[in-house]
Parts: C-alpha cells; sequence; structure tokens
C-alpha cells in the first residue's frame, strides 16, 4: 500500500477457528499513529466490525503493520504521523 509519500507494509491478521466460521463482520475503520521509525504506536478504532473478538485480532495486526518513506524519513524524533485506515471483508 502506498500513497503520498508513503509506503505501508501490512501484516496478515490471524484469526482463530470460531472466528473463521463466524459470519464476516463489517469493515474496520481505524488511525494509526506512526512514529519516526515508521512504527505503529497506538491504533485508534473509530469503527469496529461489530465483533469485538475480530477487532481485537484486527488490532493486534495493526500493530505489526511498518511504514516507510519520505514522511516517514522527514519526521523528527518524537514526531507522529496518523494515518486512516478502512479494512472490509469479502461477504
Amino acid at each position: 500500500i502506498a500513497a503520498e509519500g508513503i509506503i505501508l507494509r501490512p501484516r496478515r491478521p490471524s484469526f482463530t477457528a470460531h472466528q473463521i466460521v463466524s459470519n464476516a463482520p463489517s469493515g474496520l475503520k481505524a488511525v494509526l499513529v506512526i512514529d519516526n521509525r515508521g512504527r505503529p504506536i497506538a491504533v485508534e478504532v473509530v469503527s469496529g466490525t461489530g465483533s469485538s473478538s475480530i477487532d481485537r485480532s484486527l488490532i493486534a495486526s495493526l500493530y505489526r503493520w511498518r511504514a516507510a518513506g519520505e514522511k516517514i524519513d522527514a519526521l523528527a524524533t518524537g514526531d507522529t504521523l496518523r494515518i486512516t485506515i478502512h479494512l472490509s471483508f469479502a461477504r
């Protein structure tokens, strides 16, 4: 995923067997707060999937994402960048 001087390296979430056989949830909208090393230091859920269990798995995955690029390189120590992410599920 790349846009506006940022390259995101997503990580696939891990789901339990119960989560897999459950009905597909709605999408998740979250804000990633990225530090100057390209690592998420916070994940703020704007709207959840409707399943707290699946939300937790997705949030854990989002903390493993990495970012790189011009905008990350331009951040000073202690500076952060906020990126809004929309994750959707195929039904």
